[in-house]
């Protein structure tokens, strides 16, 4: 599992996962718009209106993209419609408001200016509110956060009722429509530096951005518990098949008193830490990764090296026993990554075999007799799959390498345009995820074709793993453990669906797009109410007092979602 304190201190690093996420979105919307446009002789039906255009041209006052000149003409002929349509709305209100007063006559002239005088302030009110909604909706097209984006669009239904700020929650939910729940540390400005989950994928264990262990309860979105521990830090994380203790590795803090400090123990932070303790002795180096066999039986910790030339050494505890059995690891090309934060341990799905790598090659030992069996070429291993046949390493910086254990297909190679920090193998081995920059890549075990990319982190993915249920879960640097549904999502509510070939289906108040990685974009359409609905139960949360405060001002607390 990788270690975030390695991130803040490579700034190439930092360089590849800078991403413009929302700006290449807006591009490439305003593109394929304003060619369709175009190729249809320009109509006024084509262009934009309400959040979109707002949320467009303030990314244009704001960010100067080069457009090119048909862009250009579009957003211009855009807003130049929307203010033609507010002036003759405007011009017919006085038309109609002068003819009822000439047929009201002088009698009733006192009764038709009080009527109007009323009309007029309705009519400012509901102006105001619909401005309101409308800047509201333009929050949440613009808003990071998944979850927020989602309140800030429900709540603009809530201030105006409209196929407008409907349709612009499709637009939302349909930046990640396979999202079915997100669950945030609370603390402002704390990231997931890598994860792990409990074999029913129910719970969550967080090496978080501070350097503590958290566990998180994926079904109701709560943090069950936390250990802090003064002047030390946690370096990584495993959670017990069997017990469903929380087992880590800790060692002092580089400014803390006893610098020599090392430990590897487990604790039930489901009851706050007061039990399942046990420490596991025999290792003379603080451990940068630890892993449990599938069915517990084992325990595996690969220690950090001290240098290039000194060994590195993997301890494995067998059924409980008090005295690990050593291993040493030729760390030539192994691990050159100061302090090992790169290193990792997996075992094979029967536990026969264990997998060692640091940034380097993998080194496959026999665990019943600590013999090494081969290595095999990579920059580091991530996964192993649940049916043992393959396995995915590093296969330099911007690639995956999907390699047949038995040695009968020839490797798989996934190209990426980001450092890949993660990787899972989906239950039925037929998947692989990946954490690569801010993005998700699922990609065939079969052919390595990428099948989706998930987008939804506001930062740096850390962490990925698969339920075995199929779903994914996935952590990042933006303190969000996020869900997704890889199937068929929307079955249990959908009226409609159908798929497109090319193009882009525009999202209005019944329909979600979902762009597919072969090209196709797919269209879920449901009732309203539906979407809304949704819309609450994946955020699963509520605006909070502060967040209203800055986002809405002087309204009464009133969120649109309610707990």
């Amino acid at each position: 599992m990788s270690h975030e304190a390695l991130a803040r201190e490579w700034p190439r690093l930092k360089e590849w996962l800078a991403d413009d996420v929302e700006g290449q979105r807006i591009m490439r919307h305003l593109g394929s718009a304003a060619a369709a446009w175009d190729a249809m002789e320009r109509p006024d039906s084509e262009l934009y209106r309400g959040p979109r255009l707002t949320s467009a041209q303030h990314w244009r006052n704001t960010v100067g993209p080069a457009l090119t000149s048909l862009e250009r003409e579009f957003l211009d002929a855009s807003a130049a419609n929307e203010s033609a349509g507010l002036a003759a709305a405007q011009r017919q209100l006085r038309r109609l408001t002068w003819v009822s007063i000439g047929a009201a006559g002088l009698a009733i002239v006192a009764i038709i200016s009080g009527v109007f005088a009323g009309f007029q302030a309705n009519l400012a009110g509901e102006r105001a509110t619909v401005a309101e909604a409308r800047r509201v909706a333009a929050l949440a097209l613009e808003e990071p956060g998944f979850d927020r984006a989602l309140l800030l669009a429900v709540q603009a239904i809530e201030l105006w009722d409209s196929s407008e700020t409907r349709g612009n929650l499709t637009r939302v939910i349909s930046s990640a429509p396979r999202v079915t729940s997100i669950t945030r540390i609370q603390e402002d400005g704390v990231g997931v530096a890598s994860m792990s989950l409990a074999n029913d994928g129910t719970r969550a264990s967080v090496i978080d951005g501070e350097d503590d262990v958290r566990l998180f309860g994926l079904d109701d979105r709560s943090q069950l518990g936390e250990y802090a521990p003064f002047f030390k830090i946690v370096v990584t994380s495993a959670v017990d098949p069997v017990t469903g203790a929380v087992a880590f590795s800790e060692t002092s803090d580089p400014c803390g008193v006893r610098c020599d400090f090392r430990r590897i123990a487990t604790l039930d932070l489901g009851d706050g830490g007061r039990s399942g303790v046990q420490t596991y002795e025999g290792l003379d180096r603080p451990a940068v990764d630890v892993e449990y066999s599938a069915d517990g039986s084992l325990f595996a910790a690969l220690a950090a090296s001290t240098g290039l030339q000194s060994p590195g050494r993997i301890a494995i505890w067998r059924g409980g026993a008090r005295d690990p059995v050593l291993l040493d690891v030729d760390v030539s090309g192994l691990d050159p990554q100061p302090g090992g934060q790169f290193g990792a341990v997996k075992f094979s799905p029967d536990g026969s075999q264990l997998y060692a790598s640091g940034f380097g090659p993998t080194v496959v030992f026999e665990t019943a007799t600590g013999q090494e069996l081969h290595r095999i070429a990579g920059s580091g291993i991530l996964s192993v799959s649940p049916d043992g046949t393959r396995i995915a390493v590093r296969d330099g910086s911007f690639a995956v390498r999907i390699i047949d254990s038995p040695g009968v297909a020839a490797p798989i190679t996934v190209p990426l345009a980001s450092f890949p920090s993660a990787a899972d193998f989906s239950a039925d081995s037929g998947q692989l995820a990946i954490a690569a920059g801010t993005d998700v890549i699922v990609a065939s075990t079969e052919t390595g074709e990428v099948a989706e990319m998930l987008h939804s982190h506001d930062g740096r993915v850390t962490a990925v793993e698969f339920r075995a249920t199929g779903e994914l879960v996935t952590a990042g640097a933006d303190g969000a453990i996020i869900t997704w549904d890889l199937g068929d999502w929307s079955a249990r509510f959908r009226d409609d669906t159908f798929v497109r070939q090319g193009g882009i289906i525009e999202p209005d108040e019944r329909t979600v797009t979902l762009e597919r990685a072969d090209g196709m974009a797919e269209a879920i359409v449901a009732e309203p109410a539906t979407w809304e609905d949704r819309a609450c139960q994946i955020a699963g949360r509520v605006l909070t007092e502060q967040e209203w405060a800055e986002l809405l001002g002087a309204q009464p607390y009133a969120p649109a979602c309610r707990e």
